[in-house]
């Protein structure tokens, strides 16, 4: 019954986001009203400025033709207001047979904030130009120490995080054993990274998926740097070779992964087969499907460290399972944080957090499961005798007690 419940929970699951891909769809066409060959695109001198700066945005007209006016105002009214002491129109713009009057606009911002300016049509012309990519992101810093500082907090974290896999691996090759190690986690671990390296290929490399997405988020950037894709691809081939020192190498006696985690890994590859099929059949849009494999990605994260924490509670030890893994992931959580920290303090943005709340909360979470294992590891459970030894020992005083 169990099962059949959870086959009925991901058809629905598959056919709401079919319904999405739907109405998004439907939304799409309405949104190609301009009957205009020309663009206009804004550049500003530089993308990061301290308040009392001034800024220069640059207007550059594509194709241009016809005459007409337009306004220069901000996207969020409520920053722009504290920032350029401007709501609804910070500049007026007329065209003329493509050449634009002024060809460049001056600013000068009050405080700190990341602010999107964009131009708006002040008529409802017959002929107007095309403005999808009419808007500049500017930020506006407290100063550039914090932009050093958070940039270094970056690195620290990518380092710290890229190097945490190695300590186990290390174990396991000293030891000739993975006796300790839980392979949920590793299992998890491997799925995990396999579906998020697809999501950041995939956003990172393939345009017509970044058509997508700017299509559905016109003023954001792609939400995947170069680092993400290196970390992906690196962390998943790292938890590869764990998997083999678990299965095809060392000793690990009755250990093997347990059928919770089996019957949650056949849901989460059910769901990435059925949706990848359903792709090719057009019927699920691409940028959805990615989604979905990095939603999985984040639901894995919540989870992975609870086998291995319970793990070590049952056997009331840590042997086999490296501290070394755990330290490299709490310094890269905690400059992970601090960084997120730095950036929202430098630019005033802290709805930053609000609007990835989700990330930040995950990132609390490993941190919390990171404290749990140190206490396990130096406190409750300081008895490290490898398994092996204890077993010498246990057969040793057997045969004192046979004889």
């Amino acid at each position: 019954m169990d099962k059949l419940n959870l086959v009925f929970l991901l058809i629905a699951l598959l056919v709401n986001c079919w319904l999405i891909n739907c109405d998004e769809d439907s939304t799409k066409l309405t949104v190609q009203n301009s009957n205009s060959t020309t663009k206009i695109e804004l550049k500003a001198d530089k993308q990061a400025y301290n308040p009392g700066q001034k800024i220069v945005i640059d207007i550059k007209i594509i194709d241009g033709q016809g005459t007409y006016e337009l306004i220069l105002a901000c996207k969020d009214e409520e920053k722009c207001e504290k920032v350029f002491n401007c709501s609804t129109k910070c500049a007026t713009v007329n065209v003329k047979n493509g050449i634009a009057e002024p060809s460049s606009i001056n600013l000068e911002a009050q405080t700190s904030g990341h602010i999107i300016l964009l131009l708006k049509n002040s008529t409802d012309e017959a002929i107007y130009p095309d403005l999808t990519k009419s808007f500049v992101r500017i930020s506006i810093g407290q100063t550039q120490i914090l932009d050093y500082l958070s940039t270094l907090c970056g690195w620290i974290y990518f380092v710290s995080w890229s190097v945490s896999f190695y300590p186990q691996i290390w174990l396991n090759i000293k030891r000739k054993s993975v006796v300790g190690l839980n392979f949920d986690f590793i299992a998890l671990n491997v799925t995990g990274f396999f579906f998020y390296s697809i999501f950041n290929i995939a956003m990172y490399f393939v345009e017509s998926v970044q058509n997508e997405y700017f299509a559905q988020n016109p003023f954001s950037l792609i939400p995947v740097e170069p680092n993400d894709v290196l970390f992906a691809v690196h962390a998943f081939f790292v938890s590869v070779i764990t998997l083999i020192q678990c299965f095809c190498i060392y000793e690990r006696q009755n250990q093997t992964i347990s059928k919770p985690s089996v019957g949650l890994l056949l849901v989460f590859w059910s769901i990435a087969i059925i949706s990848t099929f359903i792709v090719f059949l057009h019927g699920l849009n691409v940028l959805i499907y990615l989604n979905l494999l990095s939603y999985i990605k984040l639901f894995i994260s919540f989870i992975k460290y609870i086998p291995q924490a319970y793990y070590n509670y049952q056997r009331k030890s840590t042997v086999g399972w490296s501290i070394g893994n755990i330290l490299f992931d709490l310094t890269g959580g905690f400059f992970s944080l601090l960084q997120i920290c730095l950036i929202n303090f430098n630019y005033d943005d802290w709805g930053n957090i609000k609007g990835n709340l989700t990330k930040f909360g995950l990132g609390l979470l490993s941190m919390s499961f990171d404290f749990l294992f140190i206490t396990q590891h130096y406190v409750l459970y300081r008895n490290r005798e490898d398994h092996k030894r204890v077993q010498s020992s246990e057969s040793s005083e057997s045969d004192t007690t046979r004889a």
